[in-house]
């Protein structure tokens, strides 16, 4: 995800949109996170984590190709929100997975090394776009962005234990509630954590690459840099 994050502003730019598109292209993502994550995160819970893990790595490989096919605007924004949905399939059922295996006792040690791992993806990522950017072309930081979600798939379809054989416990019970989370403080202080860090996210992630190409001409491995 990482790769398009110093390109896809600069490209929309390009292509004629102005700041409030550009909002709708990054707020489309994350809005389609935000009605999908719980659906597919209390899926995986009922039927298993593998399916979905695989499927979305499956979806960003297509969506990378849809990248490379798209011609304006209102296109890049249904990608974004499709994208979105991928996404969902993954990123809370991969830290759910993650939590099924974890010894007891260990859960802060091997959350915080599975944390380090995406997030020094994240900072690789748009140093890698801005690369390939600069020294081949936007299709191909597309095509590697496909690429690569394409072996995490083959990976996955591989070495992941199929489905019945899969440490998840909490299927003896029904997940907890909407009503009984919303009452817990801990869970919402953390929602309200969670929403100011990634509302300041967005912002600098949609606009920052956009400032930094008008305003100083910077090259994409140049916002690639700043980005990471």
């Amino acid at each position: 995800m990482g790769i398009v994050v110093p390109l896809l502003p600069v490209y929309a730019h390009d292509l004629g949109a102005s700041g409030l598109y550009i909002g709708f292209i990054f707020g489309a993502f994350s809005l389609s996170r935000t009605f999908f994550l719980p659906y597919f995160g209390r899926l995986s819970d009922r039927k298993g984590r593998k399916p979905l893990i695989v499927a979305g790595l499956f979806c960003y490989a297509l969506i990378s190709i849809a990248f490379i096919l798209s011609q304006n605007v209102e296109t890049l924004i249904f990608i974004r929100f499709v994208q979105g949905i991928a996404s969902s399939m993954m990123m809370p059922v991969i830290q759910a997975y993650v939590g099924d295996i974890t010894p007891p006792g260990r859960e802060g040690l091997i959350m915080g090394i599975f944390n380090m791992s995406m997030f020094f993806g994240l900072s690789i990522g748009p140093l890698l776009g801005g690369f390939i950017n600069d020294r081949f072309s936007l299709q191909t930081a597309f095509i590697c962005m496909g690429l690569l979600a394409f072996i995490g798939f083959g990976l996955s379809l591989v070495f992941l234990p199929p489905i019945k054989l899969e440490r998840v416990f909490r299927r003896k019970r029904e997940p907890a509630t909407w009503r009984h989370l919303l009452k817990d403080r801990v869970i919402a202080g953390l929602f309200v954590f969670r929403f100011a860090y990634t509302a300041c996210i967005g912002v600098i992630w949609a606009f920052l690459p956009v400032f930094a190409d008008s305003a100083f001409a910077l090259s994409s491995s140049a916002i690639g840099v700043l980005i990471m």
